[in-house]
């Protein structure tokens, strides 16, 4: 990425990324849905973990099995 994507993420989409960006000690843990990540920040899923992972912190991605 040659770019910083976020500078293209505008409003409420900006804000909710940059609230789970800010993992720290005062906030140890952050959840989005995959949905939201893609729906309404409008980022692929690598993009936000290269996101998150560039802020210094580590991502987890789990998705539902469905049982047959």
């Amino acid at each position: 990425m040659t770019y910083d994507v976020r500078a293209s993420i505008t409003g409420d989409a900006r804000r909710i990324l940059n609230d789970h960006l800010k993992v720290g000690r005062e906030k140890p843990v952050s959840y989005l849905p995959i949905r939201t990540v893609e729906s309404v920040i409008g980022l692929t899923i690598p993009i936000y973990a290269s996101l998150v992972e560039r802020s210094g912190n580590n991502v987890a991605v789990f998705t539902a099995r469905i049982a047959v």
